[in-house]
C-alpha cells in the first residue's frame, strides 16, 4: 500500500458509480474499494462490502446528472 493510501489520501479509478447520494469506486494505487461523500473518498468501513453488479437496463444511471465531479478529491 502506498504511502498516501495508509494516510487516507486515495484516488478514484476512472469507473467511478454513484448511487444514493454516494460514489463508489477503486482507489488506483491500492485497488481498495473507496467511497465518497461530501467530505471525500475514504475506504469503505470494515464490516461493509461494496457488491459489484451490471446496471439493467431499466435503471437510472443517475451519474451524468450529479453535481459533484466523482474525481475531485473534496
Amino acid at each position: 500500500m502506498s504511502i498516501l493510501c495508509s494516510l487516507g489520501k486515495h484516488e478514484a479509478d476512472a469507473k467511478s458509480i454513484w448511487n444514493n447520494g454516494f460514489y463508489f469506486s477503486r482507489c488506483r494505487r491500492c485497488e481498495r474499494e473507496i467511497i465518497r461523500n461530501r467530505e471525500g473518498w475514504r475506504a469503505v468501513p470494515k464490516g461493509y462490502q461494496v457488491v459489484w453488479k451490471p446496471r439493467r437496463s431499466i435503471d437510472i444511471d443517475w451519474s451524468n446528472w450529479t453535481p459533484c465531479n466523482a474525481h475531485d478529491d473534496g
